[in-house]
C-alpha cells in the first residue's frame, strides 16, 4: 500500500494540552449515557482520499468504502480470515489453482434500486485497469490473465476476466496466487453501479452509489460526511447504528477533548504525541482510551545504489549505529522495536527474531573495514524525510542523524512535504520509509518492499534487488499460507543480512473513544469499521 496504515498527525499547540484538562465530569458523562439507537458522532482532521472504491487507496478512504460497499470477500474481524461477503460462498478454484469461479449472493441491490450483477464487479476490475482512472491499485490484478494487455491499450476487454451469468464471474490468472483472495477482499474491487457512474463519472467519488451497510447521505469536503444506514443492504438487521455523523477538520487534540466533554463519541485520528503519555498516565481517562497496533514498518531505507551505502560494510555500521530504545523516547513510546519484515499480527512474523543490537564501538569497527575510519571520506549524507506526519517525523530522523554522526556519519536532513518526498524517492542515499500492510498475507510487506519489480512501482525505497529472492516469492504464491510462512521467514533473514534497511519500530495508536461505543478498532484492515460501531446501554 499503503505507505500508513493509520493517520498519523504532527502534535497540536500546547494550549490545548488535554493534561490541564478538568476531570471527566458528570454532564459530559451523561452525554455519553445517551440511547443506543442515536447517531455516533466522530472527528477526523482531513478528508478521506476519495470514497470512490477504484480510487480510494488509504485506511480511512477504505473504511469509508467498506461502509458503502460491498466486496466479493471480506476479513473476518476477529481473525481476519476471508469470508464471503457479497459472493455466495468462496470461489471454487481449479486448473491448479488458476481459475476462481465466483458465485453472487441473490438480492444484492445498490442503494439507487439497481440490482447487483456479475457485470457490475467485472466493471470494478475494468475501472481499476483504464490508467485514466489513476488507480493506486493497478498492479494488484496484473495477475489476472490479459489485465496488462487492457491496461496498456493492446487489449479491448481482460481476457481472464468472464461473466458467465447475472450471478457468475470467472477469474483465470497467469500463476498460481494465494494472495488473489486477499486482493478480492479490499474494498477496490466493490460492485459499482454503471447507472450512477454513467450520470456522475467525475464526481462519483463525492456522491457514491454502493451496496453497504450505510448511504453516504451527504459529504460536504472539508466539513462533515454523513452516512445513513441502508435498508437496501442484504444484512441491514444486523447493522445496530442508524447513522455515522463524522466531522472534518479538527485536529488531534480538539477531537480528544470533544470526545472527553462529552460532544463526540470517537477521534478518528491518533493521540498526538505531545499528549499522550499525560492521557495515559491519568486515571481519569482510561475508560475512554482504546488501542490497536498497526502493522506497519517504520524504518530508514539505504539506497543501495547511492554511495555510501552500495557498500554493504557501510550499511551494516549505519545499521548497528542508531538507538531504537532513544527512537521509541522521540515518539514518547508510540511504537514497539521492530525485529524484522513482518510485525506481530501478520502470519510469519517470527518472535525467536531478536532486535539488531545498538553497539556504536562496532559500527565504527565496520566503518574502518569500510576504507573510512572514524568516517574519513564519507560523503555527506542527504536524509529524506517527509512534512505533516507522512513518515515517522522530524524528531525520529534528528535521533536517527545524531547516532550516525556519533560514529563518523556526516548526515543532513531534507524535510519536503509529502508529494515532493514521493517524487524524490531514489534520488538521496537515505530515507525515511514507512509501509503498511495492504492485506494479512507475510507476501504483502516482503514482495512489495524487496522485490526487483517494485523499484520502478515506487514502493522499493531500498533499490535491494535480488533475482533468487524474486523467483523464491513468486514461486510461494502456489503454496498454502502454512507451508510458505518458513519460506518467507528464511527469504526476511537473508533479505535483513544485506542491510537494506534500518528497522525501527511498528506504531502503536492510542484513541480517546466514548466509554459505551463497542466495536471501535476490531478489524486491523479497516480501523474504522463503522458497520461494527454500536453504543451499549
Amino acid at each position: 500500500m499503503s505507505r500508513s496504515t493509520a493517520r498519523v498527525l504532527p502534535a497540536a499547540a500546547a494550549a490545548l494540552l488535554l493534561v490541564g484538562a478538568g476531570p471527566v465530569t458528570a454532564s459530559a458523562a451523561n452525554a455519553h449515557r445517551a440511547q443506543a439507537a442515536r447517531a455516533i458522532t466522530a472527528e477526523i482532521s482531513s478528508d478521506p482520499t476519495s470514497l470512490d472504491p477504484a480510487v480510494g487507496f488509504d485506511p480511512f478512504s477504505w473504511s469509508f468504502i467498506h461502509a458503502t460497499f460491498v466486496s466479493l470477500l471480506t476479513f473476518n474481524d476477529k481473525n481476519l480470515k476471508i469470508v464471503p461477503w457479497g459472493a455466495a460462498a468462496m470461489p471454487t478454484v481449479s486448473d491448479g489453482g488458476r481459475v476462481y469461479t465466483f458465485h453472487l449472493r441473490h438480492g444484492l441491490r445498490f442503494s439507487d434500486g439497481e440490482p447487483v450483477t456479475a457485470s457490475d464487479y467485472a466493471l470494478a476490475i475494468d475501472r481499476i485497469l483504464t490508467p485514466s482512472t489513476k488507480s493506486l491499485v493497478m498492479a494488484f490484478y496484473d495477475v489476472i490473465q490479459g489485465a496488462s494487455a487492457y491496461s496498456s491499450g493492446k487489449a479491448k476487454s481482460v481476457s481472464g476476466m468472464k461473466v458467465l451469468g447475472p450471478y457468475t464471474l470467472q477469474f483465470t490468472l497467469v500463476r498460481p496466487d494465494r494472495t488473489f483472495l486477499d486482493v478480492m477482499a479490499i474494498p477496490n474491487t466493490a460492485a459499482v453501479p454503471p447507472k450512477a457512474l454513467a450520470k456522475e463519472p467525475r464526481t462519483f467519488g463525492l456522491h457514491p452509489v454502493g451496496d453497504g451497510p450505510y448511504v453516504v447521505q451527504s459529504y460536504v469536503p472539508g466539513r462533515e460526511i454523513t452516512l445513513a444506514k441502508n435498508p437496501s443492504y442484504f444484512d441491514a438487521r444486523s447493522v445496530p447504528t442508524p447513522a455515522i455523523d463524522v466531522t472534518i477538520g479538527l485536529t488531534p487534540t480538539t477531537e480528544a477533548l470533544r470526545v472527553e466533554d462529552g460532544t463526540t463519541d470517537v477521534m478518528m485520528d491518533t493521540l498526538p504525541t505531545s499528549v499522550y503519555l499525560g492521557v495515559y498516565n491519568n486515571p481519569r481517562y482510561q475508560a475512554y482510551l482504546r488501542h490497536f497496533s498497526a502493522i506497519t514498518d517504520n524504518y530508514v531505507a539505504l539506497n543501495m545504489r547511492k554511495a555510501p551505502f552500495t557498500n554493504k560494510l557501510v550499511r551494516e555500521a549505519a545499521a548497528y549505529a542508531v538507538d531504537r530504545v532513544q527512537v521509541l523516547r522521540a515518539i514518547s513510546g508510540l511504537g514497539t522495536i521492530l525485529t524484522q519484515i513482518e510485525a506481530p499480527g501478520m502470519p510469519g512474523f517470527d518472535p525467536s527474531v531478536k532486535p539488531l543490537p545498538y553497539d556504536p564501538a562496532k559500527a565504527r569497527k565496520l566503518l574502518a573495514e569500510a576504507g573510512y575510519p572514524g568516517g574519513k571520506g564519507l560523503p555527506t549524507i542527504t536524509f529524506a524525510d517527509a512534512s505533516g506526519g507522512f513518515t515517522a517525523g522530524p524528531n525520529v530522523a534528528q535521533v536517527v542523524q545524531q547516532d550516525l554522526e556519533q560514529v563518523g556519519f556526516k548526515v543532513q536532513i531534507k524535510v519536503m512535504s509529502a508529494g515532493a518526498f514521493l517524487s524524490a524517492v531514489g534520488q538521496y542515499p537515505m530515507t525515511m520509509g514507512i509501509y503498511g500492510m495492504d492485506y494479512p498475507d507475510p507476501y504483502d510487506l516482503i514482495a512489495s518492499q524487496f522485490e526487483c519489480s517494485e523499484i520502478a512501482a515506487g514502493n522499493n525505497w531500498q533499490y535491494y534487488c535480488n533475482p533468487s529472492v524474486d523467483r523464491a516469492l513468486e514461486a510461494s504464491l502456489s503454496l498454502p499460507l502454512s507451508k510458505a510462512i518458513p519460506v518467507y521467514r528464511r527469504l526476511q533473514a537473508e533479505i535483513l543480512s544485506s542491510y537494506p534497511w534500518i528497522p525501527l519500530y511498528y506504531t502503536n495508536y492510542w484513541f480517546l473513544v466514548n466509554p459505551a461505543l463497542r466495536g471501535f478498532g476490531s478489524n486491523p484492515v479497516f480501523p474504522m469499521l463503522f458497520a461494527s460501531w454500536r453504543l451499549s446501554g
